[in-house]
């Protein structure tokens, strides 16, 4: 058996664990978990979130609109063909 085969519930030896951190920092990017950035759906954002989607839009809201009128903001998509709902 390799001592890069780790069994569950195993616990793993200071070489393993250094293997492992070594061959996760060359991996290709592609490979490497990105995080999460954040909502997409400006449906579901926050208010903050919104507010940020809005500017980089470039629409113009009032500072102090609450979050439905900054829904309300929201250009209607249309499916390209081919999509359904």
């Amino acid at each position: 058996m390799s001592d890069d085969q780790i069994k569950p519930g195993e616990q793993l030896t200071l070489a393993q664990i250094n293997r492992l951190r070594k061959r996760a920092q060359s991996a290709p990017e592609a490979d490497k978990v990105k995080p999460e950035a954040g909502e997409t759906d400006p449906q579901k954002m926050t208010v903050a979130e919104l507010k940020d989607w809005l500017t980089e839009q470039g629409i113009e809201f009032d500072a102090s609109a609450k979050k439905a009128d900054l829904q309300a903001l929201i250009p209607e998509t249309k499916p390209e063909a081919g999509e359904t709902d």
